[in-house]
């Protein structure tokens, strides 16, 4: 019996592919290295956050980038905005 992948969720509140920020950088660094190393990876953020916005181009970019990550984008509204980090 084939052992189960480690899975592991990450969030990003908006999207890393602009590559204007370190965090950025960091974050798609961070991506690859778990997928070389073997995790189930789920990535969630938000499609249409205030700065770093998804457009369809984007999502194409990452599921041809990531082709092994899900990708789930969720909507940033009105109650969003009233949570604190």
């Amino acid at each position: 019996m084939e052992a189960a992948r480690p899975r592991i969720i990450v969030t990003f509140l908006g999207n890393p592919l602009f590559r204007t920020d370190g965090c950025h950088i960091r974050v798609l660094e961070m991506l690859r290295f778990l997928v070389e190393s073997g995790f189930d990876v789920t990535f969630y953020s938000f499609r249409n956050y205030p700065v770093w916005q998804w457009s369809d181009a984007h999502i194409e970019e990452f599921q041809r980038t990531f082709p092994e990550i899900v990708l789930i984008l969720d909507h940033w509204g009105p109650l969003a905005n009233s949570i604190r980090c």
